[in-house]
């Protein structure tokens, strides 16, 4: 499926964390110093604007201090006396490569009393397609951010099943200790216990001829 070379990824991340500002500026700090030295595609980051023009007028510091003032130029108003945010806080970065641009949000949102915190790294760059690269990438949250679930999924996935979900994807993460899967499948278990999921080739995380092996785990997973 040749216009797989051209897709859309999404790395998404989730997990039931409250933060207080500091807790989250300390948070996304380390978790840079690690992401940045897989490759050096994810060196230098920019603030996010609307325009790309003004998000490449601030560059991002990766410094506890530059974190929490930016986190406070926009939720100050909703701190309350233990220096936590009542809706969550969200750090947009944004990085120029030319027209494979790449977003990295990184955020802990109150969703109806529920605080859910949430890492998205969206890019559309052939040279991080590699297994081993993407690996490394997801090896580096899951370090860092310790989640209940996650995935990597492409958007050309999606559209050939909308209810996916965020649940599974061409890669999946799990907390869930007693799968029972097939050869077609590796599972790599972090210090936790939770599973990192994927396909058991290398050449590409993606395959679209065994795209139904995908979906056939997304119903084991989703159960």
């Amino acid at each position: 499926m040749e216009e797989s070379k051209n897709d859309k990824v999404s790395v998404r991340f989730y997990w039931d964390n409250p933060m207080t500002i500091d807790q989250m500026s300390n948070f996304v700090y380390d978790f840079l110093v690690d992401f940045e030295t897989i490759s050096p595609v994810l060196k230098g980051w920019c603030n996010l604007g609307k325009r790309r023009k003004d998000a490449l007028s601030r560059k991002f510091e990766n410094s506890p201090t530059y974190i929490k003032k930016l986190l406070l130029r926009f939720y100050k108003r909703d701190m309350d006396e233990r220096e936590y945010s009542n809706i969550g806080y969200t750090i947009y970065l944004y990085k120029d490569r030319e027209e494979k641009p790449m977003n990295l949000e990184i955020s802990s949102n109150d969703l109806e009393g529920y605080f859910t915190a949430l890492c998205i790294f969206e890019y559309v760059a052939t040279d991080l397609f590699d297994t081993d690269t993407l690996l490394s990438i997801l090896r580096c949250m899951l370090k860092h951010f310790e989640p209940d679930y996650g995935c990597v999924q492409t958007y050309n996935l999606r559209k050939m099943k909308d209810e996916i979900g965020n649940y599974f994807g061409w890669i999946s993460y799990t907390h869930k200790k007693d799968l029972k899967l097939g050869d077609e499948f590796i599972v790599e278990k972090d210090e936790t216990g939770g599973s990192l999921i994927y396909l058991n080739h290398t050449e590409k995380f993606y395959d679209y001829d065994k795209v139904n092996q995908i979906f056939a785990l997304g119903e084991i997973l989703t159960k």
